[in-house]
Formats: structure tokens, C-alpha cells, sequence
């Protein structure tokens, strides 16, 4: 039986892209296609080849919406070894993104963190930034991600501001840390990346090496 063909306004549509944009895919060998006539036709078999490492295939409009950590546990079950993020020599698969993600909401649960808590993530672009994102939305938490490079006074105005229960963040943020009291008043956690240090003891936070947690 001849499997079903697609035309590339279907195809166009499934990836969420134009369909000029789904022929350049086509000319640069990027995605398999078959000319009948003058027209192009796709497989569904390399529509998902294709998928992986370009976008997310989006879900027909009839089916039930997805939120993120169902949209990463479907596609970890569907392309488990693939890889999902690659950021200098680390690479991670999206079986080891949703396996960890689901041990970092352990985490999160586990320290009080609630859901519709808010975790403040000072992280460079890393595979930890993604695991760690994955993690709170798992928790049913709220991320509130800054940039790595923020200044002390930004830091302290936006724990103020956003009063989040959890921080995850590297071991040059956490230095910022010392001396704080007002502004961590709400928190219950702290996640520290790459912790060659051991910061001051406080009563009712808990502070670990995020590498220990996701072991």
C-alpha cells in the first residue's frame, strides 16, 4: 500500500513555516520530497526525520493543545537518543533532557516549592538552563530567567519584585548572595551550577549543587 503523500501547503502548515521557506529546506537537501509533475509531495517518514533537528512538528489543530513538558516527553518517547541540546562539548539527548528535568521538579517539590512559585534562573545559555526550565514547568512553578551578567543592584531589584521561593544560579551570581537578608526573605531553595565554594549557612534554606541534584 502506498503511503500517504502531502502537499507542501500541508507540510508548510504541520511545521508552522511558509511554504517558500519549506523549498528552500527542499533545494539544500534538508527534507526528502518527491516531484510529481510539477508538484512537490512528502512523505510522513521524512516529514519527521526532518523534524528533529529543525523544529517541533505541531500538533494538527483537532488534537488536545500540549504544554511544554508534555511537548518534550512526546518527542523523547518518539526520538529518545536524539539529540536535543548541544551546547559547546555538552550534548544531551531529549530522554536525558526529560529524565532530568522530571529528577530537578523532584527537587523543587521535594524543597517546598509550590505551584504558581516563582524560580528565579541566573544561568548562561547551558544545557543546565534548559534542565533546569523543563524542571520548574514540570513543577508547576513559574521561571523567571535573567541573564548571567547581571548587575547586584538588578538582582536585588528584581528578588524584590518577583519574591520567588527557589534561585537557581552559577557559583559567580551566588557570591552576589552573601550578605543578603531582606531580599531572600521568601526563599526556600537555592541551586548553585558548578558550587567550587560553600556559602553561609541560613535557617530555613536549603542550598545545593545543582551537578549533585541532577546525578
Amino acid at each position: 500500500m502506498m503511503p500517504k503523500l502531502y502537499s507542501a501547503p500541508e507540510v508548510a502548515s504541520k511545521l508552522g513555516i511558509k511554504v517558500d521557506t519549506l523549498y528552500r529546506y527542499v533545494r539544500n537537501g534538508k527534507l526528502r520530497a518527491l516531484k510529481i509533475g510539477k508538484l512537490w509531495r512528502f512523505a510522513m517518514a521524512d516529514i519527521e526525520e526532518f523534524t528533529p533537528s529543525h523544529r517541533y512538528l505541531a500538533s494538527p489543530v483537532c488534537s488536545k493543545p500540549m504544554l511544554l513538558p508534555e511537548i518534550l516527553r512526546e518527542t523523547a518517547r518518539k526520538f529518545e537518543q536524539r539529540s536535543a541540546v548541544i551546547c559547546g562539548a555538552s550534548q544531551r539527548s531529549y530522554a536525558e533532557i526529560d529524565l532530568l528535568s522530571d529528577r530537578f521538579a523532584h527537587a523543587l517539590l521535594e524543597k517546598g516549592i509550590e505551584p504558581g512559585d516563582r524560580v528565579v534562573v541566573v544561568l548562561a545559555n547551558s544545557v543546565e538552563f534548559v534542565i533546569a526550565c523543563f524542571g520548574i514547568w514540570k513543577a508547576r512553578a513559574i521561571v523567571v530567567a535573567e541573564g548571567g551578567a547581571i548587575r547586584p543592584n538588578s538582582f536585588i531589584h528584581v528578588l524584590e519584585e518577583t519574591q520567588p521561593t527557589a534561585l537557581v544560579v552559577d557559583r559567580n551570581v551566588a557570591v552576589q548572595l552573601e550578605g543578603m537578608q531582606d531580599p531572600l526573605r521568601y526563599i526556600r531553595a537555592i541551586f548553585v551550577k558548578d558550587q567550587t565554594f560553600a556559602t553561609s549557612s541560613r535557617a530555613n534554606i536549603h542550598v545545593e549543587s545543582l551537578e549533585a541534584v541532577l546525578e
